[in-house]
């Protein structure tokens, strides 16, 4: 994994931070932090809100998605459908998609080891086993 973060920290300080790639994001976007009262959606849990690309708006649902569901391996192209009919993705963006989903998956497991479930509970055991596989999978990309 030190390899997984050094070459995600060498990409990520040469991107540029122009307003077509880095700005306002929420940084911890999932369905949990949505609620809908029939006609809006409001998006709750500001805490993490702050400048960044927008590829880890893209990714970090990706991985949790993968995390909570990991019998669904279609939620990332149904996201990125979607996503990209409001912001459609820059040729640079998909070429370093792999990267920011490598990212994610370090960030997913650090949250893991850091939450408040045991580490050898069997909930933080699966939640482990899936992102190293997220991790690996796309380390390998």
């Amino acid at each position: 994994m030190k390899r997984a973060a050094n070459r995600t920290k060498r990409i990520s300080a040469g991107l540029p931070r122009d307003r077509r790639n880095y700005g306002l994001i929420h940084a911890d976007f999932h369905g949990d932090n949505l609620i809908f009262d029939g006609e809006t959606i409001w998006i709750v849990d500001l805490d993490d809100v702050g400048w960044g690309h927008f590829l880890f708006d893209v990714t970090w649902p990706a991985v949790l998605a993968a995390k909570h569901h990991p019998d669904t391996n279609d939620f990332l192209e149904s996201f990125l459908q979607g996503y990209e009919r409001e912001r459609p993705l820059s040729t640079q963006e998909k070429e370093l998609l792999p990267e920011f989903l490598l990212a994610a998956g370090l960030a997913a497991l650090e949250m893991v080891d850091s939450s408040a479930i045991a580490n050898d509970s069997p909930k933080a055991q699966q939640w482990l086993a899936v992102i190293l596989e997220w991790s690996r999978s796309h380390l390998s990309a």
